[in-house]
């Protein structure tokens, strides 16, 4: 990643969430409905409710993602003499790199998690979420989805191909059995420990109106209240779903990597 220039990081990342996004669509409604109390449903019509908000939320959130963490990896690289980060500084990029992106991710996730409740338009919502909450309203919930994303984008950019290029180097293993085990291992590294502040963001989110969840330190007092089946609500989607996105993102960085930018990134970067 240290490679390529910020916008050709977005745009690969971009490319990776697409992706994924289209995909994973229904394991994040299931996520956002257990998280929530609703029924669950195969409905196609109310699965894919919101995947303009969805794919737009992913491809900017995971393209900007890439576009940070590759641009604090340089900031880290300046006036050091070599070519790359250690894994120290791979890890602190890309905790860096995802809190960063938390204020475009928290704004697009409340117009989905508003339009998969209530239905509405993509650019509907937010006028609608404005006109009754107020401006500020539609950065609902943004104290846990920073920490989430932090720790998420360092399970994705950081621990995954940290332990892909470990596995290939001492243990001989294959890129596509590398980047398995490692999305596994990433995935579930990225999804257990981000799941309360998932769901808090999430909780947030739908309760625009403050009828149960107040501000962050309220929120997290009643969900710890709840014990961890309410503190984890949703944790077996959220793991499902994190381990496929960082398993299809990764694919996808090492794939598509090359041969959108011949010569200048290999799975290595």
């Amino acid at each position: 990643m240290e490679q390529l220039s910020e916008g050709e990081n977005v745009l690969l990342g971009s490319c990776a969430a697409f992706c994924e996004a289209i995909v994973l669509q229904p394991t994040l409604y299931w996520k956002n409905a257990a998280q929530q109390g609703l029924e669950f449903t195969l409905n196609p019509r109310v699965l894919y409710r919101g995947l303009g908000a969805s794919l737009a939320n992913e491809m900017g959130q995971m393209g900007f993602q890439y576009g940070t963490t590759g641009f604090c990896k340089k900031l880290i690289l300046r006036g050091k003499n070599r070519s790359s980060c250690n894994p120290y500084e791979e890890m602190f990029a890309a905790l860096l790199g995802g809190a960063l992106v938390a204020p475009l991710a928290t704004t697009l996730e409340c117009t989905m998690i508003q339009q998969q409740r209530f239905g509405g338009t993509f650019l509907g919502t937010p006028a609608r979420i404005s006109k009754q909450y107020g401006a500020m309203s539609i950065f609902r919930g943004f104290i846990p989805c920073a920490i989430r994303d932090a720790i998420y984008v360092g399970g994705l950019l950081g621990v995954t191909p940290i332990l892909q290029n470990y596995l290939m180097k001492e243990h001989k293993m294959s890129l596509l059995t590398s980047g398995f085990y490692s999305s596994i291992v990433g995935g579930i590294f990225a999804g257990f420990i981000t799941c309360p502040f998932d769901a808090m963001s999430t909780v947030m989110k739908g309760d625009m109106e403050q009828n149960i969840y107040g501000g962050f330190v309220d929120t997290l007092t009643k969900r710890a209240q709840g014990g961890l089946p309410v503190l984890f609500g949703g944790v077996f989607w959220r793991l499902v779903n994190m381990t496929l996105t960082v398993y299809l993102a990764n694919e996808a960085r090492v794939r598509l990597g090359p041969w959108m930018f011949p010569g200048k990134i290999s799975f290595e970067d």
